[in-house]
């Protein structure tokens, strides 16, 4: 397997490879598990204008250069190489701390440059930097204080030196920094007054015995309750969490929120977030942590949701800080002398949102004990200047076995059948789950207890149908945590009118969306976006992007239902917004843009269905027809077609509304064209001929002529040649009498299949080059690209192998470029074709191989012109190696990925036209007369 290097020099064991940025992305996938192709995308080329295009380059060059490396599908990419990183972590896990040392050196990724690449990923490899970096020191510190504890002071303090070699004392929790310091205070190491000075910059208290400091740290970590001032026992309440594992994935916010109260000093935080979050459980477990050191006179914890009024929540914190209550109530000025009494302690007001209005008298108690600290959680921010915001999103589901979302997931549902096991099928429906909840923890504890009654793939469909199923009946549980719906509801209480208009409105957008479609959709700008994602009523799946939330957006969805009138409106703006979307890619789809705005198509195909259905629901034919026709070659080009074919089934059944003709006569014959990549070739031709009725009707020549070729096309499918050109050669006689100059190039190409079929290579060739100049000279790429393979195919039959491979080579690239999935699978044959030509058919197996596997992941059949023009060719490849070896051939290339394949074509297709070229030239030298005789 192959074995990546990190710490110091990036490399691969046994390998010259060092290229950084591949072997970068290669670590990144290791450590942080498998990841989607756009998501890989944007944190590597964050400025390239197409940077899926980049992510599929550099793949195939790792590929090519560490074989084995990685697995890729159309959508994700997985590493599969060991790595040094999990030695060092399995050595420290056995406590060899030698040994984790000497596989760390320099540490990881040490003195790495890599250019380009987007800020999140740098603070990914500073990140994980760090914290493997800490890890060594506390394994180093831990036997440090083992020594200390059997009384060797100077093998203790040797320790504590090596850790702080691996990095400064910046790394170090609280407990750490003080073992380090009276370790070596106790050694006399001079090294000490360096950390006492940052221990007291703390106002930690220092001079405790090394074992002492140990052993605290040992017991806080066991999960030992820390002591607060009259706050009592958590466990005496009921939980909003189900303990330890909600905090699962909230690591960087609990060492921020640590960092904030301790190393910066904050006097105010307050946690933020929508409800299920988990702000409670991570205020809870922060200040837990940091009551004895950081907080020497303790904690005093609150829940205010059930204090209804200001002069409650003073009694209450009376009583948490252990002062008297006096006899004619609590006032401001009695809790800030009690707190001004107590030194520093830590206040949380947990669930303060009913108070944040009124809350100026919590500046009063700042001014008033100067060395307190105050951390609120709410749902949103109380905005005051000296405050410092820690908002929690949602869950991930990036990594192994669903991330973030399904360790959350397995431990609940382990908690409700300690038999579950999760299963490698599961991991999908989590990653749905996970899109579909937003990541919210709660909602996903909720949805883990369902394990008992049914798997993991029903529970998802449940949620995918509404979050009613997201409840629990245990009583252990805090009433406003039992059911999503009262989340939901009580955040929805907590926002104001004008939040609650913005919220209903985006309700409406069914997938993520940029700032101009909320602007455009919903009327919300930048500003109301930005302060909804405060609240974690919106994510951020991608930057640029918004999204709320499906189960939260069915909610607000539903309670919108209630304003029919404003609904209406809004989704009317919807529609009218995607029309033009739709229209605006319908222009580009042939033009270098042309891939950009597929993807952006495929992102939001679900608002694009949407406005079909609204469109269609409210009686506007005319929209309804023209979102169909623009986005015809969408639907096609990414096999799609599933999505559309039911409303072209409805559009096909209707009868058109005056006007309306022209429109409904093209989405017949896109229609007519979908059904016959689908395999059926009945269906089509009612519909054409419906069709061409509707053209004539109202005069339009060009949609005749359109027509025309189109029943062209189904005869030459249904193996009816001679009706196909005469149909063709209509089309040509309509096309010139409208000036549609743009149909001029597909009936070329068209009858350039005819011929080709007949075997007609000349003619053939001939209709394909003028197709191709009257095609450059349109810009249309997508036909280019057909008719190039068409005519590489009927070069590569005349045996011109070079001049064949430049014309394939430029239709693959475009059908790269511009994300044309459906003609991925031809441009392979056309390519084995050339293989086999130039007498390589490993190649060609491996080709057709990949070509099967596309196909069949589409749902297609191949055309009988394309069976018969493989089978020419295998026939070949098979006289060649012979049937066995072709079809080891065949089936290994069936495990190629996508990019792999169309890699695999275009460097072995260069290589053999080059090989090509050589042999002819080596051929015209032994051919060359000898020089004359003198005289002759």
């Amino acid at each position: 397997m192959v074995r990546l290097v990190t710490f110091g020099s990036l490399g691969v064991a046994d390998s010259g490879f060092a290229r950084p940025k591949p072997l970068l992305l290669l670590t990144y996938l290791h450590l942080a598990g498998p990841q989607a192709r756009r998501r890989l995308a944007a944190l590597f080329w964050p400025r390239s204008r197409d940077p899926l295009n980049q992510l599929s380059l550099t793949l195939s060059r790792l590929a090519k250069a560490v074989p084995g490396a990685f697995v890729a599908t159309h959508a994700t990419v997985a590493a599969q190489a060991s790595c040094d990183v999990d030695e060092f972590r399995a050595a420290l896990e056995a406590g060899e701390v030698d040994r984790a040392a000497d596989l760390h050196r320099d540490g990881f990724l040490a003195g790495l440059s890599v250019r380009g690449v987007s800020a999140e990923l740098l603070e990914w490899v500073d990140d994980t930097r760090d914290a493997l970096a800490a890890s060594l020191q506390r394994g180093l510190l831990a036997r440090a204080g083992a020594s200390a504890a059997r009384g060797r002071p100077a093998e203790a303090a040797a320790l504590v030196r090596r850790a702080l070699a691996v990095r400064d004392a910046s790394l170090l929790d609280v407990d750490d920094l003080l073992l380090a310091h009276d370790v070596l205070w106790t050694a006399k190491d001079p090294a000490a007054r360096k950390l006492r000075t940052d221990v007291e910059d703390l106002g930690l208290e220092v001079g405790r015995s090394p074992g002492a400091a140990r052993s605290a740290a040992d017991a806080r970590r066991a999960g030992q309750p820390s002591a607060a001032p009259g706050a009592g026992s958590a466990a005496d309440e009921p939980r909003a969490w189900a303990g330890g594992p909600r905090l699962v994935g909230r690591r960087r916010e609990g060492e921020l929120l640590r960092r904030l109260l301790v190393a910066e000093g904050a006097r105010l935080v307050t946690i933020t977030g929508l409800g299920g979050m988990g702000k409670s459980s991570l205020a809870r477990a922060v200040a837990d942590d940091l009551a004895h050191d950081a907080f020497p006179s303790g904690v005093a914890y609150l829940s205010c949701d059930d204090l209804p009024g200001t002069a409650d929540v003073f009694r209450a914190l009376l009583e948490a800080l252990g002062a008297p209550l006096p006899p004619a109530g609590a006032e401001q000025g009695h809790v800030a002398q009690a707190l001004a009494g107590c030194g520093r302690a830590l206040v949380v007001l947990d669930d303060f949102d009913r108070h944040l209005p009124g809350a100026g008298w919590l500046g009063g108690l700042m001014s008033a004990a100067p060395h307190a600290a105050f951390l609120l959680t709410a749902h949103q921010p109380l905005g005051w200047v000296s405050e410092h915001v820690l908002p929690l999103s949602g869950l991930t589901s990036h990594g192994p076995r669903g991330g973030e979302v399904g360790e959350l997931f397995l431990a609940g549902a382990q908690r409700a059948d300690a038999t579950f096991e999760l299963t490698e099928a599961d991991v999908p429906h989590l990653v749905e789950l996970g899109r579909l909840t937003g990541g919210n923890p709660l909602a996903l504890e909720l949805a883990s207890s369902w394990v008992t009654v049914m798997p993991v793939a029903e529970i998802v469909a449940e949620v995918s149908k509404g979050v009613e199923i997201l409840e629990t009946e245990a009583q252990d549980v805090a009433p406003r945590h039992r059911s999503i719906l009262a989340v939901f509801g009580r955040s929805w209480e907590l926002l104001g009118e004008a939040e609650r208009g913005r919220m209903m409105r985006l309700s409406v957008l069914r997938g993520s969306f940029d700032r101009a479609t909320a602007a455009s959709v919903a009327e919300v700008d930048l500003r109301d976006l930005a302060g909804l994602c405060r609240k974690s009523l919106l994510v951020r799946p991608a930057p640029g992007l918004f999204e709320c939330p499906p189960v939260l957006r069915r909610w607000v969805r539903a309670r919108a239902e209630v304003r029919r009138g404003d609904l209406a409106r809004v989704r009317e703006r919807h529609a009218a917004h995607f029309l033009g979307v739709a229209r605006a890619a319908a222009r580009a789809f042939d033009t270098p843009d042309g891939g950009r705005w597929l993807e952006r198509l495929d992102r939001e195909h679900r608002d694009l269905l949407a406005a079909i259905e609204w469109s269609r629901e409210s009686g506007n034919a005319p929209r309804t027809l023209a979102l169909l026709r623009a986005l015809g070659q969408y639907w096609v080009r990414r096999s799609r077609l599933d999505a559309v074919l039911p409303w072209y089934e409805q559009v096909a059944a209707s009868d058109p509304a005056p006007g309306t003709e022209e429109d409904l006569a093209a989405v017949l014959r896109q229609h007519a064209f979908a059904l016959v990549l689908e395999g059926d070739l009945e269906g089509p031709r009612p519909l054409l001929q419906r069709a061409l009725q509707l053209a004539r009707s109202v005069a339009s020549r060009q949609e005749e002529a359109r027509v025309a070729n189109a029943l062209g096309v189904l005869a030459v499918f249904r193996q009816e040649l001679d009706a196909g050109t005469e149909w063709y050669q209509r089309a040509s006689a309509l096309a010139a009498e409208a000036g549609v100059d743009d149909l001029v190039p597909f009936v070329l190409n068209n009858l350039g299949d005819v011929h080709l079929f007949r075997g007609r290579l000349e003619q053939a060739a001939a209709c394909y080059r003028e197709a191709v100049s009257r095609l450059r000279a349109l810009g249309n790429l997508q036909m280019l690209s057909n008719v190039l393979g068409s005519l590489g195919l009927v070069t590569v039959r005349e045996g011109d192998v070079p001049s064949a491979e430049a014309a394939l080579r430029e239709s693959l690239t475009i059908v790269r470029d511009l994300g044309i999935t459906i003609s991925v699978h031809p441009a392979l044959e056309q390519y084995a074709a050339l293989a086999t030509a130039a007498g390589d058919a490993s190649v060609a197996g491996r080709l057709w191989g990949a070509a099967d596997a596309l196909r069949n992941r589409l749902g297609l059949e191949p055309e009988w012109f394309a069976a018969e023009e493989r089978a020419r060719w295998q026939a070949e490849a098979t006289r060649l190696v012979g049937a066995e070896a072709l079809g080891a051939f065949v089936t290994s290339g069936a495990e190629l990925s996508l990019d792999a394949a169309v890699e695999l074509a275009l460097v072995e297709g260069r290589r053999l036209a080059r090989g090509a070229v050589r042999g002819a030239r080596r051929g015209a030298a032994r051919s060359s007369p000898a020089p004359a005789a003198p005289g002759e």
